[in-house]
């Protein structure tokens, strides 16, 4: 380890700084903690090579992409919480996302960081598609033939935006299908999640409730938008990068293993 350390601080660049530096080590450790020969440890040992020659703009943009099209939080239960935890990561980005530009994605994409695509993800639809409980409509209980009569069970509760209607008790596809089969209803679990999927608030609505959560959100989105990032994935090499990145900025309060995302 030693002697990697040495030659990862070596071939530093004599400008880098001491943000490089932690995402080096930071890398570097997940990286030496790994004995096996697979994707996970191939993917940290490029991704420490390939770091050094990245600035912190292409590291907010990297872990940006995480941030909004891998992590999926876990324990959120209303929107609020959700907004809490996402600017905890968001805004120790912000002021270099702002400064992505699409020279940035296109280097990211030839460094094997990210891939492009034609088609985009909006944020919204990024939080619909991993929260749709969170972003639920209220549902008519007594006109929807498919979910008349649940009133009263578990897979029912206040509507978040109004309690005074209703909506699913689950964050996610995943909650709503156990909570289904623990009633023993999992056969009607295709015509239940489609009803969950048709019942959210639009995009729109989901970005000006988004945008008003905090002043750093609206800037921070006009930028994602108009970078080309809606367009992008991260490669597992771009995934280790920035995991380690998103790890620094905030000083370790995101500390799941990147295994989870690389295996």
């Amino acid at each position: 380890m030693r002697e990697a350390l040495r030659g990862a601080a070596y071939r530093r660049p004599p400008s880098a700084d001491e943000d490089l530096g932690e995402v080096l080590v930071d890398i570097l450790v997940d990286r030496s903690s790994r004995s096996d020969r697979n994707i996970t440890s191939l993917s940290l040992s490029e991704a420490l090579r390939v770091s050094q020659k990245l600035t912190n703009t292409q590291f907010a943009a990297l872990s940006c992409i995480f941030v909004f099209k891998q992590l999926k939080m876990l324990n959120v239960v209303n929107q609020h919480q959700f907004y809490g935890r996402l600017l905890e990561y968001l805004r120790p980005l912000g002021e270099n996302i702002r400064a992505v530009t699409l020279s940035d994605v296109q280097y990211l994409a030839g460094l094997g960081c990210v891939t492009i695509s034609i088609g985009s993800t909006s944020i919204p639809e990024c939080f619909r598609r991993e929260y749709p409980g969170l972003f639920s409509r209220s549902l008519d209980l007594a006109q929807n033939p498919v979910i008349k009569g649940l009133e009263g069970t578990p897979l029912i509760t206040n509507n978040l935006r109004d309690p005074n209607s209703w909506q699913f008790n689950a964050v996610d596809e995943a909650t709503l299908i156990r909570t289904l089969e623990g009633l023993g209803l999992a056969e009607r679990k295709d015509e239940i999640v489609r009803v969950m999927k048709a019942n959210l608030m639009t995009e729109e609505e989901i970005l000006a409730e988004f945008q008003g959560v905090d002043a750093v959100v609206e800037p921070l989105v006009g930028a994602y938008n108009g970078s080309q990032l809606p367009n992008c994935l991260n490669t597992a090499i771009g995934t280790a990068i920035a995991h380690a990145n998103l790890r620094r900025v905030t000083n370790g309060s995101f500390d799941s293993d990147v295994g989870i995302w690389i295996s």
